[in-house]
């Protein structure tokens, strides 16, 4: 394809998505309007600021599980390829960052098959350890054991292979370790995420007492996840901010209840916008293939 098609292409691609996404954001500024109520609004810079790291968490997470798999990325060009391809996920389906992440990743050298594993892994972690984090509400210090009990084992196990200098499996208990230290990573992800939640909260219920804060965390994980699993709607819009609502409004009552989820909304679009933005502003650099060869990045 010519460079000029590829450019024109490009822009028109950016400019629906951009459009869509202003849309969206339109909307959600309209319906807050129609609950606003008084706002703490050094609450609201520190959910946004809350947000803006778990971005850059979960681009740094993505790079590591890509290195994992011995896929060779710098970091600063797999953070900026992350945030390139946060705003196509709000077009219907849901692949489409995770198609724009593949390619931009072909093009600066890491083989296609790689990168969709490192997606994989990405995308079961993320459901892997929401569902840890929501065991939580229900096994409370049992949580805990629930989290120590593998990491223990593995340790156990692998001592006692390489006591027994039994290589292979050493070498099997030492992978199993270190995906299920990814499983730890995301779990600690969703608890500061969650904490942009639990700002958003005080802005609107500074009177929420903090044992809630776990029931807090817990809501945004049954929202967030809600929302990713229904593909065919663009970013959980409605569906995310619905499940939110229902389990708010016992904790807050039903107007602020119905509040935080847009404000929430707002503020994360608000973050992935500017994340977006600073991704586009970093360098174009180089990545190393397998090989080791130098690949330029013409994307």
């Amino acid at each position: 394809m010519p460079g000029w098609l590829r450019t024109a292409l490009g822009i028109v691609i950016l400019s629906v998505v951009i459009g869509f996404f202003g849309r969206q954001a339109g909307q959600t500024v309209s319906e807050a309007r129609q609950t606003w109520q008084p706002v703490s609004w050094l609450y609201v810079v520190l959910s946004f600021s809350s947000v803006l790291i778990s971005l850059l968490a979960m681009a740094l997470m993505w790079h590591g599980l890509l290195r994992t798999l011995d896929g060779h990325l710098p970091a600063l060009t797999a953070v900026r390829f992350y945030g390139l391809t946060l705003l196509p996920r709000y077009v219907p389906g849901m692949v489409w960052g995770y198609v724009g992440r593949t390619v931009l990743c072909e093009r600066a050298g890491v083989p296609r098959k790689t990168v969709v594993e490192s997606i994989i892994a990405e995308v079961g972690l993320i459901l892997g350890s929401g569902a840890v984090v929501i065991g939580m509400k229900r096994f409370g210090w049992g949580w805990g054991l629930l989290l120590g009990m593998p990491s223990i084992l593995l340790l156990t196990g692998g001592v006692s292979a390489w006591l027994m200098r039994r290589e292979q499996w050493v070498s099997r208990f030492v992978r199993g370790g270190i995906w299920w230290g990814w499983m730890l990573a995301y779990v600690a992800f969703w608890l500061l995420y969650g904490l942009s939640t639990w700002f958003a909260v005080l802005s609107v219920a500074p009177e929420i007492a903090t044992a809630e804060l776990p029931a807090i965390i817990v809501s945004t994980v049954l929202a967030w996840l809600g929302g990713f699993i229904v593909i065919l709607v663009p970013g959980g819009l409605g569906i995310r901010e619905s499940v939110f609502a229902l389990t708010l409004t016992p904790m807050i009552g039903p107007a602020k209840g119905l509040l935080v989820p847009l404000l929430a909304r707002l503020i994360g679009l608000s973050a992935e916008a500017v994340f977006f933005g600073g991704c586009l502003l970093l360098p174009r650099g180089g990545a190393l293939s397998q090989e080791g060869t130098k690949v330029s990045e013409d994307c």
